[in-house]
């Protein structure tokens, strides 16, 4: 399977990241028994002060909406955040790093 996408949109109050539900059925039939999420909502504020800290929010968003660990979603490829917009890829978490400690 190629990497599974979040769309992603914004609002007055912040971002927010959706499944569509294609994605969440192929989540489910992948026979994890956690539910994924329809959508998160990030606010401006939240955003700016988790970046500031710990970097982009964009992996653990990826790790939230879907339920999957962080070794699943690897194998997937990763994530894909979509412009719900544009279409055009805003970033791509493939969750690497975890495969790279695991070598080590």
């Amino acid at each position: 399977m190629t990497n599974l996408v979040v769309l992603v949109s914004t609002d007055p109050d912040g971002i927010v990241f959706q499944l569509d539900s294609d994605v969440r059925k192929a989540i489910r039939g992948m026979g994890s028994r956690v539910k994924p999420a329809r959508r998160l909502f990030v606010s401006y504020e939240t955003n700016d002060d988790f970046r500031r800290s710990h970097g982009p929010v964009f992996d653990h968003v990826a790790l939230v909406l879907t339920g999957l660990s962080t070794d699943k979603l690897a194998a997937l490829g990763g994530v894909r955040f979509i412009d719900a917009l544009n279409d055009k890829t805003i970033h791509l978490s493939r969750f690497r790093d975890n495969e790279k400690r695991k070598e080590g």
